[in-house]
């Protein structure tokens, strides 16, 4: 992949996954079963989703009433709200392989607080 950060580019599920077992201290890859809950929840919507703001190479923010999401490219996509890493219930941070997973990843969670959330095994850190 070199230092393209193009936002089309992606490794593909099982090259990430490697990487980060690898090399990701903490994180793993999104896997296909938290696509597809993110993606059904996404099939829902009935308007377009909101433009992001691009704020540099690899990085994008949402302004939302529920806080700043942001998506930023590293091995792959992480995704912040606040500055708070979206977070496996057993504390490893998943890496979204494309931007959009990441994205719509955002959305589905932006609001969630506490028990009152999208129930895919990942949260915003208390």
């Amino acid at each position: 992949m070199g230092t393209n950060l193009d936002t089309s580019t992606t490794l593909g599920l099982k090259p990430l996954a490697q990487l980060l077992k690898e090399f990701g201290g903490g994180q793993a890859a999104a896997d296909e079963n938290l696509l597809l809950d993110i993606a059904r929840r996404a099939a829902r919507w009935q308007i377009p989703p909101p433009p992001w703001t691009r704020r540099g190479v690899g990085s994008y923010q949402l302004n939302t009433p529920y806080g700043l999401l942001t998506v930023q490219r590293t091995f792959g996509w992480v995704v912040k709200r606040d500055g708070a890493r979206l977070t496996w219930m057993h504390n490893e941070k998943p890496v979204f392989d494309s931007l959009e997973d990441a994205k719509a990843s955002a959305l589905v969670h932006a609001k969630d607080q506490g028990v009152d959330r999208f129930f895919d095994g990942t949260c915003w850190p208390e």
